[in-house]
């Protein structure tokens, strides 16, 4: 019983952004805005976009003066809270995250490397658009996008446990005490 109790506490870390990692080698399950050719998948293997410790794969954006979008819908829930994570370089151009209209984060210059951004928000329910956005001659890479629901779930107090705990050692005595007075 009380391992049960305990199993409560734990919240399950479930990513809701569907190949976040770019791991199938393309888009699958994004859909993207712009010039199709600006929007690349690629592998870590010595290319100028092989920054990237996590995953074999990682999207690429260099347009030359072209804005493009790389988008995924995700189910929220209204009022929790959700965790938002990417790995990001920019060498060029200015890149936004939104989620469901809100713009999170702007990026206006270059980074010195690999960047991880975590951003919080609250979900409005149902579905809502994840959006990253490259304007203005933009050379990016992108990886490990994770979106995780951060709200604490419920926890039974400590006392709770131990009445609970002490409720189940008392019902096993007496039914103990009721077997013995029978036989």
């Amino acid at each position: 019983m009380l391992a049960g109790l305990l199993a409560m506490s734990a919240q399950a870390q479930v990513n809701l952004v569907q190949n976040p990692d770019f791991a199938t080698g393309d888009l699958t399950d994004w859909f993207t805005y712009g010039r199709a050719t600006a929007n690349q998948i690629y592998a870590n293997n010595g290319s100028e976009f092989d920054i990237f410790p996590n995953g074999s794969y990682l999207y690429g954006n260099s347009t030359g003066y072209v804005s493009t979008s790389l988008k995924q819908y995700v189910t929220t829930t209204a009022g929790d809270t959700y965790s938002l994570s990417f790995s990001y370089e920019i060498y060029t151009g200015q890149f936004l995250a939104s989620i469901g209209g809100v713009t999170l984060q702007t990026v206006n210059s270059a980074t010195s490397g690999p960047t991880t951004s975590t951003l919080d928000f609250t979900g409005t329910g149902g579905s809502e658009l994840l959006e990253f956005d490259f304007d203005n001659n933009p050379a990016i890479g992108l990886n490990d996008a994770t979106i995780i629901d951060t709200t604490p779930s419920v926890v039974p107090e400590p006392a709770n446990c131990a009445v609970f705990g002490g409720l189940g050692w008392l019902a096993l005595s007496l039914r103990r005490r009721a077997v013995r007075r029978t036989a």
